[in-house]
């Protein structure tokens, strides 16, 4: 029985891989932005990819530990600030009654609060502070699919994504990123699939050419979106997105089988269209 066993775990190691499954969960994350660029580095991962948290959406947060008393809505917006309205909820007997508390206003770019009335400025401030410092679950998962995605893609293989098909050839990238999951008190999963299965075979081909259609898909709606308003780069952002798209179906042709040739057919379409589209706006 020892022996049968032994020889299973070697024909496993030696069964060829198409990649794995890839899932992570980092909602309890909470980590300085710091010392999130810090353990990037010291993993020799990207820093650049780290997406600016928006006083927006810090804001939200920090509202969150103000107490749920509270009803926070915009007011108004333009590009430099953003208003709410602070409003009191309390019970009254058997109805909920409502009370303007103050308007508060935060500065886009330095993240700034005004406010008449000072306490709950200072209180307002020193969430929002807190909440630009750091970056939480929402945040990390972010960087972890741009991450992959930069570094030779990864292809969901649920609708809804935080599932992943990652290729083998990027197993020594999401072993760093595994590191980086850990270091931070999350969790991630991987699940080797194994080449040679039909089930698998399929199921990572669909999942590759499902990925690149709506890639393609978002290019083509892009492109139909331009107008005269649109500007010179974002022609040529378009152009160079659609090179790198058929790289990567010529890059994963050996999993896409009969599916490669529909790829590269969508790929002409959309480079056609960008063309038409130029040249009908340069007519005008």
């Amino acid at each position: 029985m020892i022996a049968n066993m032994r020889d299973m775990l070697a024909h496993a190691k030696q069964t060829e891989l198409l990649g794995e499954v890839v899932s992570w969960n980092c909602n309890k994350a909470c980590v300085s932005h710091k010392d999130l660029v810090k353990l990037l580095e010291n993993l020799e991962l990207p820093t650049c990819l780290m997406p600016d948290l928006p006083v927006q959406s810090a804001f939200r947060r920090a509202c969150k530990s103000l107490g749920q008393k509270r009803l926070v809505k915009v007011l108004e917006e333009n590009a430099e600030n953003i208003s709410f309205q602070f409003t009191l909820e309390k019970r009254d007997a058997e109805f909920f009654i409502y009370q303007t508390e103050a308007k508060l206003t935060v500065a886009k770019d330095t993240g700034r609060v005004t406010c008449g009335i000072e306490e709950l400025k200072e209180a307002v401030q020193r969430e929002l502070d807190l909440e630009l410092s750091r970056r939480k679950g929402a945040d990390i998962g972010r960087i972890l699919v741009r991450l992959i995605d930069q570094n030779g893609g990864l292809f969901p293989i649920r609708p809804q994504g935080g599932c992943y098909f990652v290729a083998q050839r990027h197993q020594d990238f999401v072993n760093k990123l595994e590191s980086l999951v850990l270091r931070l008190g999350c969790t991630i999963l991987r699940f080797p699939v194994p080449s040679g299965t039909r089930e698998g075979d399929r199921s990572v081909k669909d999942a590759i050419a499902n990925g690149l259609s709506n890639l393609v898909n978002e290019y083509l709606s892009m492109i139909e979106a331009f107008g005269a308003d649109t500007r010179e780069s974002s022609f040529e952002k378009a152009a160079s997105q659609i090179q790198q798209a058929r790289f990567k179906v010529e890059t994963y042709a050996g999993y896409l089988a009969g599916e490669q040739a529909r790829l590269q057919s969508m790929l002409d379409e959309a480079s056609a269209k960008l063309k038409e589209k130029v040249a009908s706006l340069m007519a005008v």
